[in-house]
């Protein structure tokens, strides 16, 4: 657990004062929380803990862990043999910089977090479980949240095989923490408030409750035409060689975002192996997210926008751009990180696909 935690939101190194962590955040700010309903482990007490990243540590919060039901959890979930990592946004953390586009960086965040859980928790023999459905607002209540400072975003389920009485040594450090103070220090605090009203209408506009209809999807209005096809015929990417999860740990360890890179081209074996490892991990909660690809200097490819087909392991072509880098670049803000890097991902999304989400559209829109 403690390897789970700390390779999702530990703090890998400390530079000019400030915490850096294992997963990225949107402008360092890392306004991700994470909180651990636990029946007990070795080494650990059944409880409620929040995991207090600066210091590696866990501060109880109950002596007892919420049930699946006050987690927000559909009825029958089954708790036996599980644990749950909660992990919520501190709001104003972000806000303050982002303004009315926090909600999209708080997702972001949250993403790369998961992304840590899924992968850490996979190489310690522990499966993580992404829970689709489920009250947010019921389980802020348990972790005494107030759901506008601080709002739940994810619940995941450990499969913990090593349970067993609490042991004097326990593998997270335990401390004592007020339910009013844990998690919301903000270094920012100095700097001016943001409003949060959009960015909380935004967070509970998809949110779940058991007894909420969903409506029947709408029909989409008719997309504009596409793009002029392209002469280009359709790129199969070469087999790649799978990477081991054995030095998973490391890598995150050592992950730096990276805002500078060399003038080399990249080789296209490189970029399928990228492409090949956006689909395997665990299978997407929705359906309905594309992957395209602008390349600047892709050895084997041609520079503009591709679309990546993984059921096919092929690039289709979708622009030829005279500047694919110009226009990238001017699509970022003119971020000189984009126009300078070798491929760009955009995701984006298939509204047809979204609409047709069994949880309903505004659900599966987060």
């Amino acid at each position: 657990l403690a390897a789970v935690l700390w390779h999702t939101a530990g703090v890998s190194e400390w530079r000019a004062g400030l915490p850096l962590r294992t997963s990225p955040s949107s402008g360092a700010l890392f306004s991700t929380e994470l909180y651990v309903a636990t029946l007990g482990l070795v080494g650990l007490a059944p409880g409620l803990w929040h995991y207090d990243a600066e210091r590696h540590a866990l501060a109880r919060l109950a002596d007892a862990p919420p049930s699946p039901a006050a987690l927000g959890l559909p009825a029958g979930t089954a708790s036996d043999g599980m644990d749950w990592i909660v992990a919520s946004a501190v709001v104003r953390r972000t806000g303050r910089k982002y303004g009315d586009r926090s909600y999209r960086y708080l997702l972001a965040d949250l993403g790369h977090a998961l992304e840590n859980v899924v992968r850490a928790a996979a190489a310690v023999g522990l499966p993580a479980t992404l829970a689709a459905r489920f009250d947010e607002a019921a389980a802020a209540r348990s972790l005494g949240l107030d759901g506008r400072e601080e709002i739940v975003l994810a619940v995941v389920a450990l499969e913990t095989p090593g349970r067993g009485v609490a042991r004097a040594s326990a593998p997270v450090q335990e401390r004592s923490m007020s339910a009013g103070t844990r998690g919301v220090e903000d270094r920012h605090a100095g700097t001016p408030a943001s409003p949060l009203d959009l960015t909380l209408a935004m967070h509970h506009a998809p949110s779940w409750q058991p007894d909420r209809t969903v409506a029947a999807p709408q029909a989409l209005p008719t997309p504009p035409p596409d793009v002029a096809a392209s002469p280009r015929p359709s790129v199969a990417l070469p087999a790649v060689d799978r990477v081991s999860d054995a030095g998973v740990l490391a890598r995150i360890a050592r992950r730096r975002s990276v805002r500078r890179f060399a003038p080399d081209p990249v080789s296209l074996g490189a970029l399928a192996g990228v492409l090949d490892g956006l689909s395997a991990s665990v299978a997407p909660l929705s359906t309905a997210v594309r992957v395209q690809l602008v390349a600047h200097a892709v050895q084997g490819l041609a520079p503009g926008a591709w679309r990546c087909e993984p059921a096919t392991r092929r690039l289709l072509p979708r622009r030829v751009g005279a500047d694919p880098r110009g226009a990238s670049r001017a699509a970022a803000l003119d971020q000189d990180v984009i126009g300078h890097a070798a491929v760009v991902c955009v995701l984006s999304i298939d509204r047809a696909a979204l609409a047709a989400d069994q949880m309903g559209e505004a659900r599966a829109s987060r």
